[in-house]
């Protein structure tokens, strides 16, 4: 009944301008009957609309849904972001969004273009405090968000619960914590990275006693990658472009070098133990970063099950359904592909040209990514495994500009050397092609940036 009067309410603010255009065939014969004012006295006229305006105002605002409606819609106008979405083996889909002129908040979603329900409190931005991720448990039962307050890099740790609750776990105006890893074993504790400034630690902290335990350091940067059976992954900086994979065994405090000196940006465990890794291991330096397959009891025996002969943008591993999730650079542009374990690829749906900057999935086979286009305000968007549909999670205000007449498409033209050259071409819809426009050619720098067609 509630719903009912809400869309009621609604049709008498859409209806009422249609009824007044309406009436303006009828302007002439109208006027000739009503006081000379009408069209004589300037001043009275105003007051006229004035005083109905007023009238119409406190109409509408003397509705019980006045407050809900007018909020909620100026709440929807207001978004101008979303991103960095996750997904839980319950379906919620979570997220930040943000309201133009406030900090990014963390809400979540049971479903595509479903109402936002907001997680972080509205008073943390007058607090100071701003989230920097935040990582959702696969059970759905809680999320851990990493927060700064005024900007100090010191990133604390919040519970937040199914129900709403939330607290803090780990704070420190002193002590950066990140890199937070669960133990698919014990719900109740997770592996955290802690840099106290003196140098890097890997921690273990229990949700239910509140405690934090030291469990391995080394000199230099090092940062931790997954958790399987007793033993953490992690990874070796020792520049921008040179890592190591090592893995530790948490019984034994042992350590085992599994490559050599590369670059690999991201690994995991497979569901048997094996190990899932984005590596140039096997590249040559006139190659990019290639998928493979690794048994730590044979460390440097990589195995390369695919070759994207792309730069890969953000990567995706579903433990459970053995599926690999990548965006890859095409040209500028962001292109998904899924494959298995064996390298054989999967199909999966297609956004337009346009970059995406995040992707995540559950073990249930559904995922969901960041995205903007020249044409499409940052948001996000959801697909099942070995559906092609891709579905909006959010809607993002545009206020009142409509993008959708740009066209992009990717050209190409010869360097010197007969190099082909990628260029992102935006030409808007109704353009003559009669050589008469005006145009714009933006030349950009690099390595190792590009131009990329983003909102």
């Amino acid at each position: 009944m509630k719903f009912t009067k809400f869309v009621m309410f609604l049709l008498v603010i859409i209806l009422l301008p249609a009824f007044l255009y309406a009436g303006e065939t009828k302007v002439d014969q109208l006027l000739k009957e009503v006081d000379s004012w009408v069209t004589t006295d300037t001043a009275q006229i105003l007051h006229f609309i004035d005083s109905n305006n007023t009238r119409t105002m406190e109409m509408l605002k003397s509705s019980p849904y006045w407050k809900s409606v007018y909020n909620d819609l100026s709440f929807l106008l207001g978004i101008d972001y979303l991103g960095s979405p996750q997904i839980d083996n319950t379906g919620r889909i979570y997220f930040l969004m943000r309201i133009t002129g406030q900090n990014e908040a963390l809400f979540y979603v049971d479903g595509p273009m479903q109402w936002p329900h907001q997680l972080s409190p509205n008073n943390w931005s007058e607090e100071g405090y701003s989230i920097s991720s935040f990582r959702v448990h696969p059970s759905g039962d809680f999320v851990l968000v990493s927060i700064m307050q005024h900007g100090n890099e010191m990133h604390d740790i919040w519970l937040f619960t199914r129900d709403g609750k939330f607290r803090p776990l780990l704070q420190s105006p002193t002590t950066r914590y990140a890199g937070i890893i669960f133990k698919d074993d014990n719900p109740d504790e997770f592996f955290v990275r802690i840099n106290s400034g003196r140098g890097l630690t890997l921690g273990k902290y229990s949700i239910s006693t509140g405690t934090l335990d030291t469990i391995y350091t080394e000199p230099g940067a090092f940062y931790g990658l997954d958790y399987y059976q007793n033993k953490l992954l992690f990874i070796r900086y020792f520049s921008f472009s040179e890592t190591q994979l090592a893995m530790l065994d948490l019984t034994t405090k042992q350590v085992t070098e599994l490559s050599d000196t590369n670059l690999t940006w991201a690994a995991s465990f497979t569901e048997d133990g094996k190990i899932l890794t984005l590596t140039s291991a096997m590249s040559s330096e006139e190659e990019f970063m290639k998928i493979c397959l690794l048994d730590p009891v044979k460390p440097n025996k990589f195995k390369v099950i695919y070759d994207p002969k792309k730069e890969t943008d953000d990567l995706t591993f579903i433990e459970k359904k053995g599926i690999v999730l990548l965006a890859l650079n095409n040209d500028g542009y962001s292109e998904l592909t899924a494959i298995d374990l064996q390298g054989n690829v999967i199909p999966v749906p297609q956004p337009e040209i346009g970059v995406i900057s995040t992707t995540n999935g559950n073990d249930l086979g559904d995922f969901v990514f960041s995205f903007s286009s020249p044409r499409i305000a940052p948001t996000a968007y959801t697909f099942h495994l070995g559906n092609t549909d891709l579905q909006q999670i959010g809607e993002i205000s545009t206020f009142g500009v409509d993008f959708s007449k740009v066209n992009v498409d990717v050209i190409r033209y010869k360097s010197d050397d007969g190099t082909e050259i990628p260029a992102l071409l935006y030409v808007p819809a109704n353009a003559k092609k009669d050589g008469g426009n005006p145009a714009i050619v933006n030349y950009h720098g690099g390595p190792p940036s590009q131009s990329r067609p983003y909102f």
